[in-house]
Parts: structure tokens; C-alpha cells; sequence
């Protein structure tokens, strides 16, 4: 609307907020919505009891005192009022319809095919379109009237406005500034800086593509907070930025990139224009922007809105992160496309032959997640992998993922294993850093004067604190000639340590630490001699508190969820259940099919057994299997079935009604095709130990026939497995 400069008459939108939305709700007005939807009597009845036998007391001094009986209004924290008021809202929906259906209301399009908006609902908040002609704004007045008579309703004038409100995350300082960082730990400061700090912008980073400008002022307002700088105060920045954003299992922290957590939010929105085919947004962006092509093929254009501009700004990320899924291979190229599932180009990489076609009807799907679909998360980690790619360190990227694993899941407080990260990242305030640094002049060591005070020496090398670890009974494992840095007696202690003693080396370094400080700050110490067992008492106490944590969490899942019996269960009369399950054979290459077909009696109508090519995952193995069952229940010439397999995510997928992106969804699809020409299909899921005879029937595929059935029956070697699966109810 902005950007309209034709017409003869302009367009304008109006801002609506209701006031006290939920108290002023019309009983009546809700009953007769409900009514005149098709509800039936009996649950309409229901829905009002619930609303009309509400009543409130009012607490004096700590106590109940009165009875309210109200008259009108839904109950705010209650689970019904969200969906109830939406209930409400849709008597506006059908008078601004019923205008627009009349041409009393023309509505605004962003472009001339696109189609025409006459309204956007957002809870107690609306927008309205419209042409900014005297007769629409008086048709959409006595629409209002007409709404606030009979719903209860009323307009919050104050709150309405003719414009749209443009909202930047320009509240972050303000959050920041109200958090004492003196009084958290950099564990704490962690988690609010995950929770909060950086999810205040998620919802305009969706949409557009913030300015760099704005990126880092955000970021320099949240490493402030993270190192404890307040005001005017300078405090040392030990680490870059680009580090602490690595994942923990990289040697980071996961605060997230904000120009890269942008793009992948983008990214998003490229993803629905690809695939979300029957939403609003994709029909006013696509008749205005990308009318004869794909999202991927639009041309960028110059008077095309910042919101346009921000979204095909991360097509490039879809692009190298997808790979095509083949369906007749008719419309992908073997040389140039990503299609291979598990290479790690995702693409032929031999010579091309001269007459190779380009054709691009088939699906592209996301290859960073399991289930095919784009995902805020998985592009955001493809763009930092992408980015620290070349940024490899002379020590080996498995041992050191291995170790910060390990750090991140000691059973040791969160402030210790904090600890642990920046000791070996050599960002402690040690003399020898602050010498570096140019804060001190003296880098000595104050305990020992014999050698610089690095973050090695005063947790490993110093005189006093060789005193302590010579007290620890398996010190010794740890001896050689020398370490280059604290990271590598880390290293070596992850690799020779049992975890019991590696959570003891985490606390005895942060004791040692805490001690160090509380002597450069002249507070009373812990004599050495008594410096294990303390540290000894701390560690099993926090390791106590823990365990009965865990204990109260089990005996809560344990009383809330009885444990029962898995076994294979009989259909209902009428019904027949075709249980499917796939094996693999990694020496072969090859997999195994195993279909068995029961009635209600538990007899067996026919069982399957079939040997086939390895397709490229354990899923897809199912999923052919599914499709086996299938097509054995057609061929059979039963109605009513129920197909059950093993799989969670074979069977969703089955369920589900959206399409399927994953590598083998072509399956899934032509499964679910071909259960259309079932009278009654029902896809359930049951724990292996209910699916034992299709699971052996698939075993047994290594050395059947590539493909045997039995009709009536199974092989011999299955029936003592068939009788003790099944169990009479």
C-alpha cells in the first residue's frame, strides 16, 4: 500500500483493538454463532455450561469474601476462552464476507491478479482494507455497529489507527539494562540471553532483513551483558564472538549469529512459497511477484517491497542446502543436481556426456533434516558449519568434539563446567593473559615466583598445587613430560579419566581456581591439606540432589504411566490387520521385507517374505514395506484393514494428510494413492515386541527366495513365534 502511486481512488487500512475483548462477550451471541455453525445441541449445551457457571470472589486480607455471578464474558487462563472468542470473531468474518460477496466492500491486492484482502484477524486485534472512498469507510461502519450490537463488543478507539506500525527490536537495550549481571553466574547469563535477549527479534527477522548496522548493535549490547560490562564500565572480551556462537560441541556456546539466525528465518519463508501452495501468502506473493515461474527463478525486482527483497535474499541458502528427490527421474539432471541421498556432494561428480537435458518438475526437499522439511535450525547450522568450515585446528575434530561433549555433560555444576570451557580456551584473568593484554606489568605467578601464572600453572604446575593432585589416587595417569596448554591435560583426562574421576579433576581445578582468588583478594582459604575432601563433600552433595531429582521425575512417569504388556492385538470383527516390517543386510547390501496378514480370530490369511536392494536408509526400507502391505491387502481382495508397522515416522507419515519431503515421501504418496481403493484403511503403530512375526518374516528374507508367499499360512520355522505373539483378550 506504501508503494500505490495508480488509481483513481487510494487504499487504506484500519487498525482495530477491542476493548476488554474476553469481559464483554454476549452469551447469547456466542450460543446463536454456535448454533448457526452446525453444532450439535447437546455440545453447544455443554460449551455454555462451562461459561455460565463461572463465579469469582474477591480476596480480602488473604481470604475469600462475596459471590460474583456474571452475566456476559469468557474467563481469562482458561483454555476454552482462545478458541471460543475466535467463535465470536467469526460473526465479523461473515458480515465483512457477506459485504464483499455484495461488491458493498472491494478490499486491497498488492497486485492486479492477485487476490483482493478485505480483512486479517489476529485474537482481539483486526485489520481491515478497503478503498478510501467515503461510501466503504461509512459500509465498514455500520459494519461495526451492527458487530458491537449484538456480540458486546466495543471498539477501542484510543487503539485504532489508519496506518500500519512499523516495529523494530529496538527494546533489547532496555531488557538487557534491566538485568543485574553482578548477581548471575555465566551460566545464568547464558539462558537469558538464549531465552530472551535473542529471541526479541525472531519476529521481524522473519520478515525482513535486518540493516548489519542493527545486527551489531545488538550484538555488542548482548556480549557486554555476557562478560559483565555495565554502563561506562570496560570489562575484557576473552573470546570473539565468532566463537562463543559455535555450538557447544564445536567449542562454542550456541548463542546464536543474528545475521545468519536472519537468513535461515528468511529461508523460511522461501520454503512456503515453494511448498505452501494453497495459503494466502503464497497467493498474493506469487501473482505479484513470480506469476509464470517458481520462488527460485522470480527475477529480482527493483520497486518490489523490502519484505520481497529480504526473502529472495535467502533462495541461496534453499539452494545449497536441498537436494531434488527423484520420483520417474524424467525431470532431473544426473550431471549438475543434487539428488544423491547419502554421497557428500549430494551429486555425480564423473565427466558429463555432451547431450545431457535439464528439466525441473521434480520435488526439492531440505537434505538437513530427517523428515525432508526446511527448518529454522537446520538452515541456521548450515550457514554456520558453511561459514567455520575452513577454521580447523591442528588437533583432531572428532577427539575435540568428543571432549566438549564431555565438558557439557558432566555431572558437575553448571558453573564448573563454565569454568571448564574457559580455562581451556585460555581466557581466564591469569597474570600471564593480563600481561598479555597489557594489563599488568608482572606476569609471575604470586604463589610459586618461579614461572608465569598461565591457566596450566596455576591449575596443574604450581608448587601448591601439586600438593593437592599428589593427594588424588589416580594422579598418576595423568604424568607425562609436558602439556602445551590447559586443553590438552583436558584432553588426555577425557581419554584416561574414569567420568567419576573427571567430575572430581572439573571441581578440584575450580576449587583450586576459587582459592587462587580468594588469596588475590586477601578473603580466608581452605588449608590445602583439606582442599580434596572439601571439594570431595561439594561434589557429592550436588551428585545426591541430582540422583533424588531423577528418582522423583521416575516415580512421577512410573505412577502417571503403568507399564503394560506389548503384544500383537486381533483387529475388530469384519477387519483384517496386515502387520509390515523391514530388516537390513549391511554385508549384502540388500534388505528384507516381512508382511503378514490376520483376521479377528488371529488366523493367518497370508504372510510375505521378500529380499530387495538396499534403497538408501532404514526408513525408506519401511516405507516399502508399508507400500508391499498395500498392495498385498488389493491383491487379496480385502476392504477393511488396519495397517501396522514398527515405525513412528512411517506411520505419521502415513497419517498424515500434508505431503510428504522426505527422500522416500514417493513412497509414502503412492501408499497412500493406493489405500484410497480401500473401503476402510486404518495406519497404527505398535512397539517391536507387538510386530514379531513381521520382523522374523523379514530376517528370514536372507535366505528365502527374493520373493515367497504363503497363502493361509507361514513358514515352519515362524509358527512358534506366531503362537507367542498372539494373546486372546
Amino acid at each position: 500500500m506504501q508503494h500505490q502511486r495508480g488509481g483513481k481512488f487510494g487504499s487504506m487500512a484500519l487498525k482495530l483493538d477491542m476493548s476488554k475483548a474476553y469481559d464483554r462477550v454476549e452469551w447469547k451471541y456466542l450460543k446463536c454463532v454456535k448454533e448457526r455453525m452446525g453444532f450439535h445441541p447437546k455440545w453447544v449445551s455443554l460449551m455454555m455450561k462451562c461459561i455460565s457457571t463461572v463465579s469469582y470472589s474477591i480476596l480480602v486480607d488473604g481470604e475469600p469474601h462475596g459471590y460474583i455471578q456474571p452475566s456476559r464474558g469468557l474467563r481469562q487462563g482458561d483454555p476454552l476462552s482462545p478458541y471460543l472468542f475466535l467463535l465470536c470473531a467469526e460473526g465479523l468474518h461473515s458480515l465483512i464476507q457477506k459485504a464483499k460477496l455484495a461488491g458493498d466492500l472491494q478490499g486491497v491486492s498488492i497486485s492486479r491478479s492477485g487476490p483482493k484482502i478485505t480483512h486479517l484477524f489476529f485474537a482481539d486485534d483486526s485489520l481491515l482494507f478497503c478503498k478510501a472512498k467515503p461510501v466503504d469507510v461509512a459500509r465498514i461502519q455500520d459494519i461495526l455497529n451492527d458487530y458491537e450490537h449484538a456480540s458486546g463488543q466495543q471498539i477501542n478507539r484510543q487503539k485504532t489507527t489508519i496506518f500500519f506500525s512499523k516495529s523494530t527490536p529496538r527494546n533489547v537495550q532496555a531488557f538487557i539494562q534491566g538485568w543485574k549481571e553482578k548477581l548471575m553466574s555465566q551460566a545464568g547469563r547464558e539462558v537469558l540471553i538464549k531465552s530472551v535477549a535473542q529471541a526479541i527479534p525472531t519476529y521481524a527477522m522473519s520478515c525482513f532483513r535486518l540493516p548489519k548496522r542493527l545486527i551489531q548493535e545488538l550484538e555488542v549490547l548482548i556480549r557486554k551483558f555476557w562478560w559483565g560490562q555495565g554502563g561506562n564500565q570496560n570489562k575484557m572480551h576473552w573470546i570473539s564472538w565468532d566463537t562463543l556462537c559455535k555450538s557447544k560441541a564445536d567449542g562454542g556456546l550456541g548463542f546464536r549469529g543474528l545475521e545468519f539466525f536472519n537468513e535461515a528465518l528468511l529461508a523460511k519463508q522461501v520454503w512456503r512459497l515453494l511448498h505452501n501452495k494453497t495459503s494466502l501468502f503464497y497467493k498474493v506473493f506469487k501473482s505479484k511477484y513470480f506469476p509464470w515461474c517458481s520462488i527460485l527463478e522470480a527475477p529480482s525486482n527493483a520497486r518490489g517491497s523490502y519484505a520481497w527483497k529480504s526473502i529472495l535474499g535467502a533462495r541461496n541458502l534453499i539452494e545449497k542446502g536441498s537436494i531434488w528427490r527423484v520420483g520417474s527421474g524424467n525431470n532431473v539432471r544426473i550431471w549438475g543436481t543434487r539428488w544423491l541421498p547419502s554421497t557428500p556432494h549430494n551429486a555425480v561428480i564423473s565427466p558429463c556426456p555432451s547431450n545431457s537435458t535439464l528439466s525441473l518438475d521434480d520435488m526439492l526437499i531440505w537434505g538437513g533434516t530427517k523428515n525432508g522439511a526446511y527448518a529454522v535450525r537446520s538452515g541456521y547450522h548450515f550457514l554456520l558449519n558453511e561459514s567455520h568450515r575452513a577454521d580447523l585446528g591442528p588437533l583432531d575434530i572428532s577427539l575435540l568434539t568428543k571432549v566438549w561433549n564431555t565438558v557439557w555433560s558432566l555431572q558437575v555444576p553448571p558453573k564448573v563446567r563454565h569454568f571448564l570451557w574457559r580455562a581451556s580456551h585460555e581466557s581466564l584473568p591469569t597474570r600471564y593473559n593480563l600481561h598479555r593484554r597489557h594489563v599488568i606489568d608482572d606476569s609471575m605467578c604470586t604463589s610459586c615466583n618461579l614461572e608465569p601464572e598461565s591457566t596450566l600453572h596455576i591449575l596443574w604446575l604450581c608448587s601448591i598445587t601439586k600438593q593437592v593432585w599428589q593427594s588424588v589416587p589416580w594422579h598418576r595417569k595423568l604424568i607425562r613430560d609436558t602439556y602445551s596448554d590447559f586443553q590438552e591435560l583436558l584432553l588426555n583426562c577425557v581419554q584416561t579419566l574414569s567420568p567419576t574421576e573427571l567430575q572430581l579433576f572439573a571441581m578440584m581445578s575450580w576449587s583450586l581456581w576459587y582459592r587462587r582468588n580468594c588469596v588475590r583478594l586477601n578473603k580466608p582459604v581452605e588449608p590445602v591439606a583439606s582442599l580434596l575432601p572439601r571439594t570431595q563433600e561439594l561434589l557429592q552433595e550436588y551428585i545426591d540432589v541430582q540422583e533424588r531429582l531423577i528418582q522423583n521425575q521416575i516415580q512421577a512417569v512410573g505412577q502417571n504411566q503403568p507399564r503394560t504388556t506389548v503384544s500383537w492385538k486381533p483387529p475388530a470383527m469384519g477387519r483384517v490387520k496386515i502387520n509390515y516390517d523391514g530388516a537390513v543386510f549391511n554385508e549384502t547390501g540388500e534388505a528384507g521385507i516381512g508382511v503378514i496378514i490376520r483376521n479377528s480370530q488371529g488366523a493367518v490369511m497370508a504372510s510375505l517374505s521378500q529380499r530387495i536392494l538396499f534403497p538408501h536408509s532404514v526408513e525408506a526400507v519401511e516405507a516399502t514395506a508399508a507400500r508391499l502391505a498395500v498392495q498385498l491387502v488389493l491383491d487379496l481382495g480385502f476392504k477393511e484393514v488396519e495397517v501396522e508397522g514398527d515405525s513412528v515416522n512411517i506411520v505419521q507419515a502415513l497419517s498424515q494428510t500434508e505431503t510428504s519431503y522426505t527422500l522416500y515421501g514417493h513412497i509414502i504418496n503412492d501408499t497412500k494413492l493406493a489405500s484410497q481403493l480401500l473401503v476402510s484403511v486404518h495406519f497404527l503403530h505398535v512397539k517391536r515386541e507387538g510386530n514379531k512375526v513381521a520382523h522374523s518374516l523379514a530376517k528370514r528374507a536372507r535366505c528365502n527366495q527374493p520373493f515367497q508367499v504363503w497363502m493361509e499360512s507361514v513358514p515352519p520355522d515362524i509358527v512358534p513365534i506366531l503362537y507367542s505373539e498372539f494373546l486372546f483378550q
